[in-house]
C-alpha cells in the first residue's frame, strides 16, 4: 500500500487482519513519502496488529528511486514550474480557442495531488517487491 495517509492506512491494514482467515500469514508493506514515514512508522510500532506484520518504508529509503529512473522525480522537485503553472500569468501562455475543459485537465494533470510519486509507485510494482524481498 502506498499511502501518505497515517488514519486510512490504520483502518485498511486492522480491517485486514480482523478479517483475514489465517492473520499470521498477512505481511503489509506500507510506502510512504518522506514527510509522514516517521508517524506512519511510529503509528503501526505503537499500535502493532498481531499477528500480522507490518512493515513502513519511506520513498527515500528506495535506492533505485532516483530522477534518472523515476521522470516524476524532476517534475516533483522543480517547485519553480509548479509555482508559475498555479500563480503565474496564464494569459500570456494559454491558447484561447482551448475550451474550458481542455485546459482544466490541463490543469489538473499538473496538480500535485497526480504529480505524486505516491500515485506514480504502482507503475515500479516490480522494483519495489523486489526491493522487499531483498
Amino acid at each position: 500500500m502506498a499511502t501518505d495517509n497515517v488514519l486510512a492506512a490504520s483502518v485498511v491494514v486492522s480491517s485486514m487482519v480482523k478479517n483475514a482467515k489465517k492473520p499470521s500469514m498477512v505481511v503489509f508493506h506500507v510506502i510512504t513519502d518522506r514527510k509522514t514515514y516517521a508517524a506512519m512508522h511510529a503509528w503501526f510500532a505503537l499500535y502493532p496488529l498481531p499477528p500480522a506484520i507490518v512493515e513502513v518504508k519511506g520513498v527515500h529509503q528506495f535506492p533505485w528511486l532516483t530522477k534518472e529512473h523515476v521522470p516524476v522525480l524532476e517534475a516533483l522537485e522543480n517547485h519553480n514550474n509548479l509555482l508559475w503553472y498555479y500563480h503565474g500569468d496564464h494569459a500570456t501562455g494559454a491558447d484561447f480557442n482551448e475550451s474550458p475543459k481542455l485546459l482544466a485537465s490541463k490543469l489538473q494533470a499538473r496538480s500535485p495531488t497526480y504529480i505524486s510519486i505516491l500515485n506514480h509507485l504502482r507503475i515500479y510494482l516490480p522494483e519495489v517487491m523486489f526491493y522487499f524481498k531483498s
